[in-house]
Protein backbone atom coordinates (compact mmCIF):
# COMPACT_ATOMS: atom_id res chain seq x y z
CA UNK A 1 0.00 0.00 0.00
CA UNK A 2 3.00 2.48 1.12
CA UNK A 3 4.29 1.71 -2.34
CA UNK A 4 1.59 2.41 -4.26
CA UNK A 5 1.00 5.82 -2.35
CA UNK A 6 4.81 6.81 -3.32
CA UNK A 7 4.36 5.45 -7.03
CA UNK A 8 1.17 8.06 -7.24
CA UNK A 9 3.47 10.77 -5.70
CA UNK A 10 5.84 10.33 -7.85
CA UNK A 11 3.19 10.17 -10.78
CA UNK A 12 1.41 13.17 -10.02
CA UNK A 13 4.42 15.20 -9.54
CA UNK A 14 6.04 13.64 -12.90
CA UNK A 15 2.80 14.74 -14.76
CA UNK A 16 3.13 18.37 -13.33
CA UNK A 17 -0.81 18.69 -11.94
CA UNK A 18 -1.78 21.80 -10.64
CA UNK A 19 -2.89 22.61 -7.72
CA UNK A 20 -2.36 20.65 -4.13
CA UNK A 21 1.08 19.58 -5.15
CA UNK A 22 2.30 16.71 -3.31
CA UNK A 23 5.93 17.98 -0.75
CA UNK A 24 9.15 16.51 -2.25
CA UNK A 25 9.65 17.36 1.58
CA UNK A 26 6.85 15.69 3.35
CA UNK A 27 5.48 13.23 0.92
CA UNK A 28 8.38 11.45 -1.20
CA UNK A 29 11.56 12.18 1.08
CA UNK A 30 10.77 10.07 4.60
CA UNK A 31 9.77 7.37 2.06
CA UNK A 32 13.05 7.20 0.00
CA UNK A 33 15.33 7.76 2.71
CA UNK A 34 14.01 4.62 4.91
CA UNK A 35 13.57 2.29 1.42
CA UNK A 36 16.24 3.93 -1.05
CA UNK A 37 18.92 5.69 0.27
CA UNK A 38 20.45 3.03 2.20
CA UNK A 39 21.76 0.96 -1.18
CA UNK A 40 21.16 4.12 -3.31
CA UNK A 41 23.08 7.31 -1.77
CA UNK A 42 26.14 8.78 -0.51
CA UNK A 43 27.78 5.86 1.12
CA UNK A 44 26.41 3.05 -1.68
CA UNK A 45 25.45 3.06 -5.01
CA UNK A 46 23.92 -0.30 -6.03
CA UNK A 47 23.49 -0.44 -9.45
CA UNK A 48 25.65 2.44 -10.28
CA UNK A 49 22.22 4.79 -9.07
CA UNK A 50 22.55 7.94 -6.59
CA UNK A 51 19.10 8.93 -5.51
CA UNK A 52 20.38 11.72 -3.38
CA UNK A 53 22.09 13.15 -6.39
CA UNK A 54 18.26 13.96 -7.83
CA UNK A 55 16.87 17.01 -8.42
CA UNK A 56 14.30 17.35 -5.89
CA UNK A 57 11.99 19.57 -8.76
CA UNK A 58 10.25 15.95 -9.61
CA UNK A 59 9.20 16.12 -12.91
CA UNK A 60 11.04 19.24 -13.79
CA UNK A 61 14.82 18.49 -13.36
CA UNK A 62 16.06 14.83 -13.86
CA UNK A 63 12.69 13.35 -15.03
CA UNK A 64 13.46 10.40 -17.01
CA UNK A 65 15.70 9.30 -13.84
CA UNK A 66 12.02 9.77 -11.45
CA UNK A 67 10.51 8.09 -14.14
CA UNK A 68 12.63 5.11 -13.24
CA UNK A 69 12.25 5.32 -9.84
CA UNK A 70 8.56 5.32 -10.31
CA UNK A 71 8.68 2.10 -12.67
CA UNK A 72 10.65 0.08 -10.44
CA UNK A 73 8.53 1.34 -6.97
CA UNK A 74 5.31 0.66 -9.08
CA UNK A 75 6.30 -3.21 -10.14
CA UNK A 76 7.36 -3.61 -6.94
CA UNK A 77 10.90 -4.53 -8.23
CA UNK A 78 12.04 -1.57 -5.24
CA UNK A 79 12.46 -1.54 -2.82
CA UNK A 80 13.67 -5.56 -2.92
CA UNK A 81 11.56 -8.41 -1.08
CA UNK A 82 14.08 -8.41 1.68
CA UNK A 83 14.57 -5.01 2.36
CA UNK A 84 10.72 -5.13 2.63
CA UNK A 85 10.29 -7.99 4.69
CA UNK A 86 13.12 -6.86 7.13
CA UNK A 87 11.21 -3.83 7.52
CA UNK A 88 8.25 -5.26 8.66
CA UNK A 89 9.68 -7.58 10.98
CA UNK A 90 11.60 -4.60 12.53
CA UNK A 91 8.45 -2.98 12.60
CA UNK A 92 6.82 -5.77 14.45
CA UNK A 93 9.14 -6.38 17.15
CA UNK A 94 8.61 -2.27 18.14
CA UNK A 95 4.60 -3.43 19.12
Amino acid sequence: MVFKIVSLILQVSLLGFVGAEPSFKKDLEPFLKEHCVRCHGKRKQKGDFRLDELSRQVGVKDAPLWHEVMERISSGEMPPKDEFCLLYTSDAADE
